[in-house]
């Protein structure tokens, strides 16, 4: 006896094993997860949807007008992709006017707008040094609009630049914008490049300083009065900024609950302090 392959919930016919040269490899997206080792790669209608180094297929036969059954057979395959991952599909997926593209960016959890189709363009105009980057830190979307107004700016300073100093996802969004909205300015790449010997910190603290002097000195002087004020204790105390909003960071060290009190008092005293300081200004 012939053992029967198992019917599927997407095909109504058991998949075929075929050999992989038998198939179509055009939607490689080049997945950065390596495929299950042993287990054959999956097809459509002969085209492959995962485990394109493989040696046999199975290959499952869906009616291209069952959009759902297609994306939901593609998700089961992988865990999670990328942005990155999903851009490289969505431009490979342009060969295929069948494949729902649409219906599968949602079953991964994005909203297939205009906008995001947009941004994955951009992306995969970036050299693959920066993309990887943008893998590796589970870039979004929106991390990376700024690329959508850097039109034929030439950032390979910048991508050069975020991986020597080895930028964190916070900093590299950070220096992203930073970059295109400084280089739209006209600012001279020189100017914008990262200096010998200059950490990443300081490189952002630079470039914050070139797209918001008045900003950055408004900062400077008030982070100077911060470390005027009669701070409690052990306390630190420090002025930073976050997005478009600036504030104190405090930390505290406590060791008896009595001491809790005592700081809470000094923060008042504090407290009055900034609230006296405000009202001048204003």
């Amino acid at each position: 006896m012939v053992a029967k392959l198992p019917m599927t919930q997407w095909s109504s016919t058991p998949p075929k094993i075929e050999v992989i040269s038998q198939c179509d490899k055009s939607l490689d997206f080049n997945p950065l997860h390596p495929w299950p080792q042993g287990l054959p790669a999956v097809a459509v209608n002969r085209v492959i949807f995962g485990g394109f180094s493989q040696n046999f297929v199975f290959d499952h036969h869906i009616d291209g007008r069952e959009a759902e059954k297609i994306a939901s057979l593609f998700r089961s395959l992988y865990f999670e992709l990328s942005f990155v991952e999903m851009a490289r599909l969505v431009d490979k997926a342009t060969a295929h006017v069948w494949f729902p593209i649409s219906l599968v960016v949602q079953k991964f959890g994005w909203q297939p707008t205009e906008i995001f189709f947009s941004t994955a363009t951009a992306l995969l105009k970036t050299p693959t040094g920066f993309q990887n980057w943008c893998a590796e830190k589970k870039m979004h979307p929106q991390d990376l609009s700024p690329l959508l107004s850097a039109g034929d700016l030439d950032l390979k300073w910048f991508y050069r630049d975020l991986l020597t100093l080895k930028l964190s996802k916070s900093q590299g969004t950070r220096a992203l914008e930073l970059a295109v909205e400084l280089s739209l300015m006209g600012n001279d790449v020189k100017t914008l490049e990262a200096q010998d010997n200059e950490s990443s910190a300081e490189w952002l603290e630079r470039l914050t300083l070139l797209r918001y002097p008045e900003t950055s000195q408004r900062d400077a002087d008030q982070e100077s009065w911060m470390t005027t004020l009669p701070w409690p204790g052990t306390s630190q105390a420090r002025w930073t900024r976050q997005g478009d909003r600036a504030g104190v960071e405090v930390k505290l060290f406590v060791s008896q609950p009595s001491d809790l009190k005592k700081y809470l008092q000094g923060l008042s005293r504090v407290q009055d302090l900034l609230e006296k300081d405000r009202g001048q200004k204003h």
